[in-house]
């Protein structure tokens, strides 16, 4: 109820007139004019765009093109970063170091909801594109706000947490270039030790999903060839412009993140694009632990309703989850399906909310505040659900059962803590020393 009322305020404030009450808002949106001169070169001045507002001078929203971002970029690639900036400056630096040679590209860092504090070493970069937002619009929304600042036809959209490899970025565009029906490409995902994280996914008839060679080598053979999936994840994926514009970007329902990767895909496929993993185009990725697991079980379980109700009638094709299937078992059933599904004539993607166009380094005050407004109210209704969840969850447990398992978390960091304890190892040694002495003698 408290997600509704609040839309019903952005919409409400949006609509029927061209500038909102002076008592309200009084500023303006002030934007600087491309300077002619680079226009189409490789360099340009610095541009800004900011929304601000007379009450106070800090800018709501505020656009900054480095001095050395390309002006028409072949390539957009969407990096998200949050309250630290320390993986993406890795990210970044990863980026610079492997796109030479490639498609010119633009980079744009969304600062979703970041510290001011902790924007100053992205804030001095001239190689990329700041956007700055007060408030955290979670992965899709994040993304859908950071496309409209995009200028090329190719959108890329990377974790903070990966790091590209050579030629990341040229066989993804490469792919794209090979088949105008391809509409999503996802690189070969690895871990840190060099195995397989994912190269494609799979979607089950229940909405859960399987990666897909999770934990062969990186180089597994079978998994080598550029071949259709049923989808690829974000953490470093290619989508073409119009494949973008037909699905209208992520569906903002899953915020603040887990499944929107996975829509966007199915909703391509519905529209007849062809979604491929590329595996000559590799990242590492450290995927992610920081969501606390209360959390993201509660957003996996959430999403995957979301997911399962809006394309219930399009699940009905896909296999059962097997209740045991090994990694090559699941990659036999994907390829067999896909191959199948591909035969067949795409279906009518559902009904998607209208457009949101495509904008370039502006965007108007109205747009910015109500694309905000509509993203506290996402994440106050999502804590309020988050906190019914953890509600019945504490009830079904009981209180004798909660006790017992805070009790037993505290003996086991009690415990932990104290096997760490310099003094205990010291005590510790001492005794394997004289066991040792004993033994020998």
């Amino acid at each position: 109820m408290h997600r509704a009322r609040a839309r019903r305020s952005v919409r409400q404030f949006g609509q029927g007139a061209s500038r909102p009450r002076r008592s309200a808002l009084r500023g303006s949106a002030v934007f600087s004019e491309r300077d002619p001169d680079t226009e189409g070169k490789r360099g340009g001045t610095r541009t800004t765009a900011t929304v601000t507002t007379e009450d106070s001078p800090a800018p709501g929203q505020r656009v900054v093109r480095g001095a050395t971002v390309p002006a028409s970029p072949e390539v957009s690639i969407v990096v998200l970063v949050t309250e630290s900036t320390e993986r993406v400056q890795r990210c970044l630096d990863s980026i610079v170091a492997h796109v030479a040679g490639g498609p010119v590209a633009e980079v744009i860092v969304l600062a979703n909801g970041t510290p001011s504090s902790a924007l100053q070493p992205l804030a001095a970069r001239d190689d990329i594109v700041l956007v700055r937002s007060a408030v955290n619009h979670g992965f899709g929304g994040g993304c859908n706000w950071a496309a409209r600042f995009a200028r090329a036809d190719r959108l890329v959209f990377l974790n903070d947490d990966a790091t590209v490899t050579a030629g990341w970025l040229t066989m993804l565009n490469d792919a794209m270039t090979d088949d105008p029906r391809i509409g999503v490409a996802g690189s070969r995902v690895l871990f840190g030790d060099g195995l397989l994280q994912e190269a494609g996914d799979v979607i089950w008839r229940d909405g859960s999903t399987s990666h897909l060679g999770r934990g062969l080598a990186g180089d597994d053979a079978e998994l080598m060839s550029r071949r259709d999936v049923d989808y690829v994840s974000f953490c470093s994926a290619m989508v073409r412009r119009q494949a973008w514009e037909d699905v209208d970007g992520f569906d903002e329902r899953y915020f603040p993140a887990y499944y929107e990767d996975v829509d966007l895909c199915m909703a391509a496929r519905a529209k007849g694009w062809r979604v491929v993993c590329e595996p000559a185009s590799v990242v590492i990725h450290e995927e992610g632990g920081s969501t606390p697991v209360p959390l993201r079980h509660f957003l996996s379980h959430r999403n995957q309703a979301i997911f399962v109700n809006k394309w219930q009638h399009e699940l009905a094709r896909f296999d059962e989850r097997p209740a045991r299937a090994g990694t090559r078992a699941v990659m036999t059933l994907a390829a067999r399906r896909i191959s199948a599904t591909d035969a067949a004539t795409p279906p009518a993607s559902p009904r998607r909310r209208t457009s949101r166009g495509r904008v370039q380094d502006s965007a108007a005050e109205v747009d910015a505040l109500a694309v905000e407004l509509r993203h506290q109210a996402d994440d106050v209704a999502l804590k309020e659900e988050y906190i019914a969840f953890l509600g019945n969850e504490l009830a079904g447990y009981g209180a004798a059962d909660v006790a017992r398992r805070c009790y037993r978390a505290l003996r086991g960091e009690l415990g932990r803590q104290v096997r760490r304890h310099p003094r205990l190892l010291n005590v510790v040694e001492a005794l394997r020393t004289r066991i040792r002495e004993r033994t020998s003698q």
